[in-house]
């Protein structure tokens, strides 16, 4: 992090949102931490990171009571780990039950 920007790898810049938004815990600033990493990854087309972060950023959400909010990231999350066949990332991604707390 304390290389200047021009010379820090956007992967490296994505990581340090990401684990910047898990040290925050429950800081509102952790959900713009995540959402940083995750248009990083995107924009570095790195699907299974990019599943990791939007998992992780659902998880926040749901802990913090924002069901909607969290929906379709852990949807993308979904999509991305069926097409890698990533069984235990599903695996997790099942113990995040949202279904009976969003609206339909």
């Amino acid at each position: 992090e304390q290389l200047p920007v021009g010379l820090q790898p956007p992967f490296i810049a994505a990581v340090a949102h990401r684990f910047r938004a898990r040290l925050l815990a429950d800081d509102p600033g952790a959900d713009r931490e995540f959402a940083t990493a995750g248009r990083l990854l995107r924009e570095l087309d790195l699907v299974f990171d990019l599943a990791v972060v939007q998992l992780e950023h659902g998880e926040w959400l749901v802990a913090q009571g924002r069901f909607q909010d969290a929906e379709p990231l852990l949807g993308q999350a979904r999509e991305a780990f069926d097409r890698l066949r990533a069984a235990p990332w599903l695996a997790r991604l099942d113990s995040v039950d949202i279904r009976a707390r969003v609206p339909a």
